[in-house]
């Protein structure tokens, strides 16, 4: 599931485990035509993960659309 959680926050939370709390790799991006230009995703535990977008200017942006995100690690 996905929560907007804050200006350019979005928490987002997993069905499935990985097996260790952070030790697991998120890659996600803006699609086109979004007002986002940069994603960062920190995983907070094994089900959890904060993905972060930023605008041209650097400054925290909801996005105005859809991203993708890929998560890889040990389950």
């Amino acid at each position: 599931s996905a929560a907007d959680t804050g200006a350019g926050v979005s928490t987002i939370t997993l069905t499935t485990a990985f097996s260790a709390a952070t030790d697991y790799r998120v890659l996600a991006t803006p699609e086109s035509g979004v007002n986002v230009r940069i994603l960062t995703a920190a995983p907070t535990n094994s089900t959890v993960f904060v993905l972060r977008s930023f605008n041209d200017a650097g400054a925290a942006s909801d996005v105005a659309g859809y991203y993708t995100f890929a998560c890889f690690g040990d389950q």
